[in-house]
């Protein structure tokens, strides 16, 4: 069992400087790779549709996008790129997000863009709690264009649910994979040598059991004190 986290934003961004609105945009695919054997190393590639609401219309100056602050998970080293082009973001901190604003080369203001992000998060061994960038775009639809994939040392495995439900990979089994319908806003799992004692799904299935015999228990005693059945 397992969930999805998701932040974005919709409505299309109203430029200042124009006094028009800006061109809407759409997710129409994204990979994202966590290497945790290279100090938790995120790189993140986008691919956003820039779509103009007509001929009037202002182009595209700027990306904006948000990412969760995780406590104790630090991000270092941020890199960003749109169409191979190194960019500087405006990063404006909140109290429990960062909106990531990347300006957008002239070159790269119609069409498809592609924006890349690389950068390393802090935290302990074995616990992943990884913050993505996700862009303020229309979703793709039902398509499961999004990809994430979860390298893991070797000789280890998943030690619990995991967030989005990544699942390893038949070849190998410490490479976890998903592709998804949205862009999740964190991936977190737990990760070691040994088996897990007990998942949350197993949790969750002891859980439903217990329940049900718990019923029943109460449903026989309430019998019980009524009587039996006379035909």
């Amino acid at each position: 069992m397992s969930s999805l986290i998701v932040v974005g934003v919709v409505a299309p961004v109203v430029s200042a400087e124009a006094g028009q609105t800006e061109p809407a945009m759409t997710l129409v695919g994204a990979n994202v790779t966590v290497d945790t054997a290279e100090m938790r190393l995120v790189d993140a590639t986008y691919r956003l549709r820039v779509a103009r609401l007509d001929s009037e219309s202002a182009s595209v100056t700027t990306i904006e996008g948000t990412m969760w602050r995780v406590t104790g998970r630090e991000v270092h080293d941020l890199e960003v790129s749109i169409e191979g082009t190194e960019m500087r973001p405006d990063l404006t901190r909140h109290a429990h997000h960062t909106r990531v604003s990347v300006p957008v080369p002239e070159s790269a203001r119609e069409g498809t863009v592609v924006v890349r992000f690389r950068y390393t998060v802090s935290g302990p061994a074995g616990r992943l709690r990884i913050p993505l960038w996700v862009p303020s775009a229309n979703p793709p639809g039902d398509d499961r264009v999004v990809g994430v994939t979860v390298r893991l040392p070797d000789e280890t495995r998943v030690q619990s649910a995991t967030f989005p439900a990544v699942e390893p990979r038949e070849e190998d089994a410490s490479v976890l994979s998903a592709h998804l319908t949205q862009m999740p806003g964190l991936v977190t799992l737990e990760y070691g040598q040994d088996s897990p004692i007990l998942t949350l799904d197993d949790a969750v299935s002891l859980a439903g059991v217990g329940i049900l015999a718990g019923l029943s228990a109460l449903w026989a005693v309430s019998r019980g004190r009524e009587g039996p059945d006379v035909d």
